[in-house]
This record gives structure tokens, C-alpha cells and sequence, in this order.
């Protein structure tokens, strides 16, 4: 596959028509359009895989020029195309692949009036032929199927994607299955899987199976049934066991990526708990100290009338302790008494009181004026309560001068708290992400713990289901044996099995071959573009594992991790079409790679901006040597440095030139 020419019109930031002729010379095989950020080159890139498949992945859906849009909406045109055109040659044949859509302003917006996709073939005299749609389509998927463009037509995203996939080793069949459609063992797959295993029943082993169970043995049927249905939950629950273990390794991939953010965030994280502990300490200092202010007001409010009084009861004492004995005014008789004498209306004498009369009054008259206790009994308990009062005011004095005391000191900490708490502010960034942090590992952790409850249940259920269906499969074996009938059954069945267990073997040397060889090319490759002692391995599901620390997050700065990880992937990609080149050349299995013996185009946008000018210059010497056809978008910077290193293989250069914010043109250097 070689691409002669692209136009484009009133696609997205190209007004108009405009186009670019790429150079295909076996020799000078490289084109370079050189622009600045914001030009269109990205655009450019986007182009091709439009016109191809009808989407690309965040284009967005009205990919019509900017300018033009504004034209339709103020009536100055009435309809407008956007169109892509593809000029392209395979297998010694020129096509035109044409993809545009007419636009019209209607309910007050710019809306697509007509969606085309033409295929044109030109015949040996010169004529164009249009293809019917389903042969277009199969035409597209010969030229490139659209599951393999992103390693033929990438930019920076669809490296950092690729290198999340091959080098996190995170789960992912696209790389196996793009190496295995590449190199020429997809169709060998396809007979695998067309063919067996006998556990499903669209097989031809499968069908082989389920034809013995036609048998009139209504034992025989029996068993067949059990074996299909044990055949049935293994593979459900082989299913379950597959999609649980994508999604451990998922949020194990996860967990790691969220541990290293929360490692980078340590020193905040430390902080944070420093600046905690001195809130704390804050809060708790002044607590106490607003507690000892309580306490000391009460104390103060319970103990002021005797502060100020004890000049009063000290010489209330002094008088009691200079009369030896009080001295009785009258002597105490109890209130009680005389009531219980006026109630009684009889003296303790004998002699009668009357109601009314003057004794009666007298003693009406006593009662009143009597106190309630003796005068002695009244000035010793009021000496003991002032001595008690004294005691307690020296108790209250010697704790309201602690209570000063601590509460200084429960100001002092948290003023040093305070103070210590204002110079960590200043170095103290949001953690709030760590937070979150935790509770995604959490989660994820909690996830994966059930996952493998499940999966370790699924799998005992495998291991009953397989002992009940080998024992299904014996006794009907026995069964079959002596049947006329099912004989030619199981010659069949055992043939076809045998035939995929034949192939299975081959498919699994091969596929071990070819990531060997793999391995070795993509080492040699990336030997020729990044210097280092780096060894890279390729595992059974196509990810890249390499000795060197750093490519993997073990040390050295984010730039140099991004440079080793892109010439990883261009060695990858490089080492797939070299595979590819090299098994062709040995005529290895040639039917499954006539689909892709024109070779491939590298359509790259802004690949080098990531290398340093050593590794530019490196990657410049190896790439046009394997792959058929280069396409670079470069910006000026680097485009310069790659053009000092590509001279000899340029065949055509062109610059993106902005016209504004929403238009630029293409000029032919």
C-alpha cells in the first residue's frame, strides 16, 4: 500500500481545496509537512483515518470548516461540501478512497444533508470503475483494517496509549491480536477456532459430538445431555473466571498507579499530620484553659463574701474566745412547750389557763420572742461554720493561684502551637487528594478480594463440572462402543479432534516463534534508536517487559521515562513490519499476508517531539529503511533536525501555514 495524494476540502482548518502529493520513491520515500502547534497537523493525520473508517476517535461529529459554517448560517452560500480524497496503490493498482458530506443550515443550525463513501478502482486502460458498497468495505478491510490503524496512522496520544498498554502491563488484546493479523496467524487461528474444541458446539468437534448424540439409547442420550451441560457451565464459568481476572488485574494495575501518586505525596501527607497534631494541641490547650476560667469564676463567687468578711470573722472569734461562758438572758424553753401548755389549757404547776386571760396572753406573748435554739448552742455552731469558711478561703487562695498559673501555661502551648502551625501553612499544599487516593486502593482492594472469592468458587465448580462430565463422557464412550450406529460418529469426532489438537500444536510453536523473533528484532531496532542496556522481552500477551528500572518508573526524570518508552514502541511497531517483510521474503505463510505484502505507510504526527536530537537523528537512520512510506508532521523545531537526517530520503516536503485561529493553507516547499 502505497498513498500517492490527499485532498482535502473544507475539512475542519483547510478552506477550500488543498492537497498534498507524498513522495513514493523506493528511494527518497519520505515526506515531511513541517508546521507549528495549532497549524493543522494533527488534523492532517486525523484526515486520513476519516476518510478510511468515517470516525476518529475526540474528532467530534461536524468536522466542516469553521469559516464555511459561518457562510451557511448568514445565507451567503446555500449548501457546502466537506470532503477527504485518498489516492492509493495496492497490489500494483491505483484507488481513489473518497469520504465527504454536504451541509445545509436548517432549524437554525449547520446539519449534514448526505453522507457518501466511494471506492474507485482504475482499470487497465485508464478508466475509473466505482465499487459497489459491500465491496468497498471489503476493500477497506483488505487495504487496512481499521483495528490496525493506530499503529500505521498515530500521534502522541495513541503512543502514551500504547505505551500504558505494552509497558504497565495492563490487559489488552489489541496488540496481540494487530501481531497476530500482522505476521500471518490469524487465519491459522480461525481454522483453530472454526474447528474446535468439542466444548462448543458450533465446531466442527463440537458438531462431530453433538451428532452422537442421536443415538436411540435412551442412556446414551442421557449422558450426552449431562455432557453438555457440564460442557456448558465450565465454559460460562470459564467466561466469568476470564472477565474476573481482567478486572483484578485492571485494579491491581490501578492500585499501583494510585500507591505511586500517593507516595509522591508523602511529604505532604506528613505535614498534614503534623499540622493535625498542632490543631489538636491548639483546641485542647485552649479547652482546658476556658475550663480552669469556669472553675475559677465559681470558686471566686463561692468564696468572695469570705474574702472580703475576715477581718469581721476573725474579730467575731476573738470576742466569742474572751467570754468564758455566754451569759443567759432568759433561759431556752422550747416553742413546743409552751404550745403544747396553751393547748393543754393547764400549767406544769396545775394551775388553769384560761382562753383570753392574762397568763394565756403572756405566754402567746413569750412564745413569739423565744429564739429557735439557745443562745450557746447558736455561737458555737456560728464558730465552727466561720472556722470551716477560714479554712476554705486558704484552700481557694492557694488553688486560684495554681489555676493562674496553668492557665499561662495552657496559653503559652498553644500560642507555640499556633506559631508552629503558621510556618507549616506556608509549605502545607492540598491533600485532600490523598483522601481520595485511599479510598480508590480501598475500594479497588475490597473488589479484587471479592473477584477472587468469586473466581476461586468458579473454579471449584470447573474442577466438579469436569470430574462429573469425564465421567458422563466414559460411560457413554462405553455405550457408543457397542453402537453400529455412532461408530462413524466418533471416527469422525476423533479425527477432527485430533486434527485440532495437530494444529493447535503447530499454532502455539508458531506463535512462540514469532514472539521470539519478535523479541530478537525489536531489540536489535531499538539497540540502532536508543543507546542504553536495555533488554525488552515480549510476553505471551504481546507487553513489553524490559530489565532497565527507570523505563518502568524505577528512577530517572519524566522526560528521559517518556523518550525510552516511545522508542520502545516505535522499535515495536518498526519490529512488527519488519516480521512481516522478512516472512514475506521467505515466502512463510504467504496466504495470510497477501492482504499486507504491499508494505505499509507510517503516518505519524509530532513523533520525534520527545527524543533529544541524538535519538531523532538514530530514529531518522532506521525507520525509512523498513517501512515502505513515511509521513511526518513535525513541528519547525524539530522538523529541522529531522530533515538534517532525513536529506537523502525526502521526496516531497510541504508547510501548514495558519491563516488565523481558524484556517490555515498548505504550500509545497
Amino acid at each position: 500500500m502505497l498513498i500517492k495524494k490527499i485532498e482535502l476540502e473544507n475539512f475542519k482548518s483547510f478552506k477550500g481545496t488543498q492537497y498534498i502529493d507524498f513522495a513514493t520513491d523506493s528511494v527518497k520515500n519520505v515526506t515531511v509537512v513541517m508546521g507549528d502547534n495549532g497549524a493543522g497537523k494533527t488534523t492532517l493525520e486525523q484526515a486520513f483515518v476519516w476518510c478510511l473508517y468515517g470516525e476518529v476517535e475526540g474528532l467530534g461529529e461536524n468536522l466542516l470548516n469553521y469559516e464555511i459554517q459561518n457562510e451557511l448560517m448568514y445565507e451567503q452560500i446555500s449548501k457546502a461540501c466537506m470532503k477527504v480524497k485518498l489516492l492509493v496503490e495496492y497490489r500494483g493498482q491505483n484507488y481513489i478512497i473518497s469520504r465527504f458530506q454536504d451541509f445545509i443550515y436548517k432549524y437554525n443550525k449547520v446539519v449534514v444533508d448526505g453522507d457518501y463513501f466511494i471506492v474507485e478502482k482504475q482499470d487497465e486502460n485508464g478508466s475509473w470503475i466505482r465499487l459497489k458498497t459491500t465491496e468497498s468495505l471489503v476493500f477497506i478491510k483488505k487495504l487496512l483494517p481499521q483495528e490496525l490503524s493506530g499503529f500505521f496512522f498515530f500521534d502522541g496520544e495513541h503512543l502514551d496509549r500504547m505505551s500504558t498498554e505494552l509497558l504497565q502491563k495492563k490487559k489488552s488484546i489489541n496488540f496481540k491480536n494487530a501481531v497476530r493479523g500482522l505476521v500471518g496467524l490469524t487465519a491459522l487461528r480461525n481454522t483453530l477456532i472454526q474447528l474446535g474444541p468439542a466444548t462448543k458446539k458450533r465446531t466442527v468437534c463440537g458438531r462431530f459430538n453433538s451428532e452422537i448424540n442421536l443415538g436411540s439409547d435412551d442412556r446414551i442420550r442421557d449422558l450426552s445431555n449431562d455432557i453438555d451441560r457440564f460442557s456448558e457451565a465450565i465454559e460460562k464459568h470459564e467466561k466469568e473466571v476470564e472477565n474476573l481476572e481482567i478486572e483484578i488485574e485492571r485494579h491491581a494495575g490501578n492500585i499501583a498507579d494510585w500507591k505511586q501518586q500517593l507516595s509522591n505525596l508523602q511529604d505532604d501527607v506528613n505535614r498534614k499530620k503534623e499540622y493535625d497534631a498542632l490543631e489538636k494541641k491548639i483546641v485542647d490547650n485552649e479547652k482546658r484553659e476556658n475550663a480552669l476560667v469556669v472553675s475559677l469564676f465559681k470558686d471566686f463567687a463561692k468564696n468572695f463574701g469570705t474574702e472580703i468578711s475576715q477581718p469581721l470573722f476573725k474579730a467575731a472569734l476573738e470576742e466569742i474566745e474572751s467570754v468564758s461562758k455566754p451569759e443567759e438572758v432568759r433561759p431556752y424553753i422550747p416553742v413546743d412547750t409552751i404550745k403544747f401548755l396553751l393547748n393543754a389549757k393547764e400549767c406544769i404547776c396545775g394551775c388553769k389557763i384560761e382562753e383570753g386571760s392574762e397568763v394565756s396572753k403572756r405566754l402567746m406573748s413569750l412564745m413569739e420572742d423565744l429564739p429557735s435554739d439557745s443562745i450557746g448552742n447558736s455561737i458555737v455552731q456560728f464558730s465552727k461554720d466561720i472556722r470551716a469558711r477560714l479554712r476554705n478561703i486558704g484552700e481557694f487562695k492557694n488553688n486560684f493561684e495554681q489555676c493562674i498559673v496553668d492557665k499561662s501555661n495552657y496559653s503559652e502551648e498553644a500560642r507555640k502551637a499556633s506559631d508552629e502551625r503558621r510556618l507549616l501553612e506556608d509549605t502545607l499544599k492540598d491533600t485532600s487528594q490523598v483522601e481520595n487516593l485511599r479510598k480508590n486502593i480501598n475500594g479497588s482492594t475490597a473488589r479484587i478480594n471479592d473477584y477472587r472469592d468469586r473466581v476461586r468458587n468458579y473454579r471449584k465448580d470447573i474442577a466438579k463440572d469436569e470430574i462429573q462430565r469425564n465421567l458422563a463422557q466414559t460411560n457413554r464412550d462405553k455405550l457408543l462402543a457397542v453402537s453400529e450406529k455412532n461408530r462413524k460418529n466418533i471416527a469422525y469426532y476423533n479425527y477432527a479432534n485430533s486434527l485440532y489438537e495437530m494444529l493447535s500444536n503447530t499454532y502455539m510453536k508458531k506463535e512462540k516463534n514469532t514472539r521470539r523473533d519478535l523479541e530478537v528484532i525489536i531489540n536489535e531496532i531499538f539497540d540502532d534508536i536508543y543507546d542504553g542496556d536495555i533488554k525488552i522481552a515480549v510476553d505471551e500477551e504481546y507487553r513489553i517487559t524490559s530489565t532497565l528500572k527507570d523505563v518502568l518508573g524505577g528512577g530517572g526524570n519524566l522526560a528521559r521515562n517518556t523518550a525510552q518508552n516511545y522508542a520502545i514502541i516505535f522499535a515495536f511497531i518498526v519490529g512488527i513490519i519488519k516480521l512481516v517483510k522478512i516472512n514475506k521474503e521467505n515466502k512463510e505463510n504467504k496466504d495470510d499476508l497477501t492482504s499486507y505484502e504491499d508494505g505499509y505507510p507510517l503516518v505519524m504526527d509530532a513523533p520525534l517531539s520527545s527524543f533529544d536530537e541524538t535519538r531523532i537523528k538514530q530514529i531518522c537512520q532506521t525507520i525509512p529503511e523498513i517501512a515502505k512510506q513515511i509521513i511526518i508532521f513535525i513541528k519547525d523545531t524539530d522538523g529541522k533536525i529531522a530533515e538534517q537526517h532525513l536529506s537523502s530520503k525526502i521526496g516531497a516536503r510541504y508547510d501548514l501555514k495558519p491563516i488565523s485561529k481558524t484556517q490555515s493553507t498548505i504550500e509545497k516547499r
